[in-house]
């Protein structure tokens, strides 16, 4: 009996001990809770009715019955997902929790192959093919970023080839800036995609382009033990917001927003782009919790990781802001929804942080905020309902980072990126 009792206790205390550093969260502790309470009733009755024969298992009460087939059946469905993601790759499907190297191949394997307007490489990237070995004579920028750098404009008027094309104009050489965005990325993903695809591409220097709305993130995988970070809790939840979404864009009729200000459809409904700005926020208050704090501290210690790998000469930090900072009547529609008052925002302090954190080194930090405040009383620099910039806003940080991007060519040479051997 030994042996049977290890059996239905192992897989309890596996499970609980994969969340014991993460009882702080409210879920996680309920569900502690939970399943040390239905652990010592439900244990000793299967072990009893297993052990007295199935002559006896009506001492397993209805409770115990449910209790177990629940678990059983969460297990097998988290087990199906998986199977079901690995068959048929997809962003719907992917653990929450997945790794950075999970998330970049789901990612790119969900981009849309069949945009006449985007040419994609035989890498999976939004930008024309790169030659490997890099040619004599040629400097070589790579560019890392989430859905800004990959360009939701089209790749003719995104800014990463306008600054390309700037560089050209400006008569710094044979430029090329290599797009390695990809939607939906972090930081952490960024480093990845360093190593993994930019460190192939021979740079001389690397463009990093943090957004300040959703660049801000904890690093950690977190515990099994929250619902949240389950797989079918994900697949679920990303249904539902799917589903909520297209029932909100329905009722509002499809509307693209003001009449001659916006081009493009909206991306969002009014309720669920308000919903999404207002996250923005959590960067941008007075006072932060300390879930912000680490989630900061995070971000840059994966900005040190980056400037380790490139050199802080060679790294270009682009704090790109969230429209939150620069469209007043979309501020104040957020802090009315929220609650909280103008005077409690400080929009300048995402960038204030990292130039801060690099102070003293050689590391180039360009703060976009300045330049899109500016811009913006002439006409919008952001898609209508969308996080994104349009065209007129990639136009707006070619221009500020062209400049910066000059001088650095200058000082750099032809050096690689990272040293020989490295």
């Amino acid at each position: 009996m030994a042996a049977l009792r290890w059996a239905l206790t192992l897989p309890f205390v596996v499970f609980l001990s994969l969340g014991a550093l993460d009882v702080r969260n409210p879920d996680a502790a309920v569900l502690t809770v939970l399943l040390v309470v239905g652990w010592i009733v439900s244990r000793r009755r299967v072990r009893n009715a297993l052990k007295e024969g199935l002559r006896k298992w009506k001492t397993l009460r209805a409770a115990d019955v449910i209790l177990w087939n629940a678990f059983l059946a969460f297990i097998l469905l988290e087990i199906g997902l998986a199977a079901a993601d690995y068959l048929w790759p997809s962003p719907i499907l992917m653990a929450p929790n997945a790794r950075s190297q999970e998330r970049i191949e789901h990612y790119k394997n969900a981009l849309p192959a069949d945009l006449d307007h985007d040419p994609r490489n035989s890498q999976g990237f939004n930008d024309t093919e790169w030659t490997i070995p890099k040619p004599a004579g040629t400097f070589r920028i790579v560019a890392l970023g989430d859905s800004f750098a990959f360009g939701v404009v089209g790749y003719e008027r995104n800014f990463l080839t306008l600054l390309e094309e700037r560089l050209a104009e400006r008569g710094s050489g044979r430029i090329e800036v290599c797009n390695l965005g990809i939607p939906a990325l972090d930081p952490i993903d960024y480093l990845q995609l360093l190593n993994l695809e930019g460190r192939t591409l021979d740079p001389n220097l690397v463009l990093v382009c943090l957004f300040t709305g959703n660049d801000f993130v904890r690093t950690a995988r977190g515990s099994r033990l929250r619902l949240r970070n389950t797989r079918t809790f994900a697949v679920l939840w990303r249904l539902w917001r799917l589903h909520e979404e297209s029932r909100r864009r329905e009722e509002s009729g499809g509307e693209a927003g003001t009449p001659g200000r916006f081009v493009e459809p909206p991306a969002f409904s009014d309720e669920a782009y308000l919903e999404i700005a207002a996250r923005y926020l959590e960067v941008l208050g007075r006072r932060y919790s300390s879930e912000t704090g680490r989630k900061i501290q995070d971000t840059l210690e994966v900005l040190d990781r980056i400037a380790s790998e490139t050199g802080d000469e060679r790294l270009i930090l682009a704090v790109l802001p969230c429209e939150v900072q620069v469209n007043p009547e979309l501020r104040q529609r957020v802090c009315r929804l929220t609650g909280i008052p103008e005077g409690g925002l400080d929009l300048e302090r995402p960038a204030r942080l990292v130039r801060e954190h690099f102070r003293g080194r050689k590391v180039t930090v360009v703060d976009l905020l300045p330049s899109f405040k500016a811009a913006e009383n002439d006409g919008s620099t952001y898609r209508h309902n969308d996080s994104h910039w349009n065209a007129r806003g990639n136009r707006v940080a070619a221009d500020v980072l062209a400049p910066v991007l000059q001088s650095r060519i200058q000082a750099l040479g032809s050096t690689s990126v990272l040293p020989t051997g490295r």
